[in-house]
């Protein structure tokens, strides 16, 4: 053998070897990733995932935070203000030397009285916080509304898929029997044909079922904020499907807690205390506002500067005047030690009685329809809890119906399965029985999640963990 011809079958075999390891190499190398895997054990740590990327969220907590300022500026404004002042004046007289002056001052003012502004304004900010709080608190009840109905409904067609899921192999298994069945001659081709074709239906509703769960968890996913590759662990937020019969809570105390935890009814609450307190402070709008000055000041032509001068003074003001005001004060003067009268002024402007007049009117229909909007909100809440308890009652009947409706249907599939074993009736009503069961148990499904959406929003809106 030629060395040529030796090289020829080792470069064979080598590539041979090559095309079956590279396969594996290529698998090894470039596998993708193991999907991320998260396990939500509780209702709670899916509401935190869900609030942490939800952007919404950020906005309100910015919006509250704002508030809070407000509120927290305001009561510093209870504090004298402080102004100081530098100024530097250059007068020329005819036949003269220029006279150049440095003045600095400074000066602290407190309001004595202020015809109830100062209280209207923090009542306002308070009234914008708990605005803000009722705002943050309905926004995360909502969304944990909506994380908890979604697990609920991954749960619910999570079960429904598994109903249809055991009904197809289940017939499946028949379909087999009724095969061999055929080829005895024991079945038609027409009653074959019409049991496959309802095999088939009930394959195919299972695989929508089964896509109905997939969608869900996508929808999920989103919410939450993870990938569409993560693998998702959902908990039972529902106790298994299972949950007490009967409400423990008459209409009445429901309603109590309803009135009472309902945060869009606080928010209509706190729209009232805002409408009021613009309307208290309605009477003291033309009432004058009183402000006490205290000002110290040097002069020198240029320097250095004069004694100080110490100056007090009372300032009023008028809301009810666009620009007007009375004040007087003295000075006391080092120099002099004395106290003595320097100053009384009066400024005054365009009386507007007809603006505040309309501001009147304006302030009382924002109270009478924010009450009016308060009344129809508790009367709202009121009809709901009344209709939700007629509904709770409806659901538990038809749910109670439904599962009689199971165990009559379990009972017919023995007796059937009875009768086609003792040859009085063909193979094929055992399919029509065990369709008739699975539907049964999947309407029995329907009630009870119905149900059981009822019984958690009864529990979110009244507060109670057991209603």
């Amino acid at each position: 053998m030629h060395s040529s011809d030796v090289c020829v079958q080792f470069l064979a075999k080598l590539f041979t070897v090559l095309v079956l390891l590279l396969p594996g190499t290529a698998v090894v190398l470039f596998a993708d990733e193991a999907p991320d895997v998260v396990s939500i054990s509780s209702v709670d740590d899916a509401f935190r995932l869900a609030l942490a990327h939800d952007i919404t969220h950020d906005h309100r907590q910015v919006e509250l935070e704002l508030a809070r300022s407000g509120l927290a500026r305001l009561n510093r404004m209870r504090l004298p203000s402080l102004t100081t002042t530098v100024a530097s004046s250059r007068d020329r007289i005819v036949h003269s030397a220029d006279t150049q002056a440095v003045q600095l001052q400074a000066g602290l003012a407190y309001s004595i009285y202020d015809g109830g502004m100062r209280d209207f304004s923090r009542r306002t900010a308070v009234a914008e916080l708990a605005m803000a709080q009722a705002l943050q608190r309905d926004y995360e009840a909502g969304l944990r509304t909506v994380v908890q109905e979604l697990l609920a409904a991954v749960e619910f067609a999570t079960h429904a898929a598994l109903i249809a899921g055991q009904h197809t192999q289940r017939v499946d298994r028949e379909l087999e029997s009724l095969a061999r069945d055929h080829e005895l001659g024991l079945l038609t081709a027409y009653e074959m044909q019409r049991t496959q074709l309802s095999a088939a239906r009930t394959a195919l509703e299972s695989q929508q079922r089964q896509a109905r769960v997939d969608d869900l968890h996508t929808e999920l996913r989103q919410i939450l904020g993870l990938g569409n590759d993560t693998v998702l662990s959902v908990p039972s937020v529902t106790g298994g499907l299972s949950l007490p019969r009967r409400l423990r809570n008459d209409v009445s105390i429901l309603t109590e807690h309803a009135l009472r935890e309902d945060p869009a009814l606080q928010q209509l609450w706190v729209q009232v205390e805002t409408a009021r307190a613009a309307l208290d402070f309605l009477p003291s709008v033309s009432v004058p506002v009183i402000q006490s000055t205290l000002g110290v000041s040097m002069r020198g032509t240029p320097l250095p500067l004069a004694s100080p001068e110490v100056s007090l003074g009372v300032r009023f003001s008028w809301p009810g005047v666009n620009t007007g005001s009375l004040s007087f004060g003295g000075v006391f003067s080092a120099d002099s030690g004395r106290y003595t009268a320097r100053s009384v002024g009066l400024e005054t402007g365009a009386w507007t009685r007809y603006e505040s007049r309309n501001d009147a009117i304006r302030r009382r229909m924002n109270a009478e329809r924010a009450g009016f909007a308060y009344t129809t909100g508790r009367q709202q809440t009121e009809a709901w809890i009344r209709q939700t308890v007629r509904d709770h009652a409806y659901l538990r009947s038809a749910l109670e119906t439904d599962e009689e409706g199971v165990r009559l249907a379990e009972l017919a599939l023995v007796r059937i399965r009875a009768d086609v074993a003792a040859g009085h009736r063909r193979g094929t009503a055992i399919l029509d029985a065990e369709r008739e069961l699975a539907e049964a148990r999947l309407n029995a499904l329907e009630s009870s999640f119905a149900l059981i959406l009822l019984h958690q929003r009864l529990q979110q809106r009244t507060g109670l963990s057991q209603p």
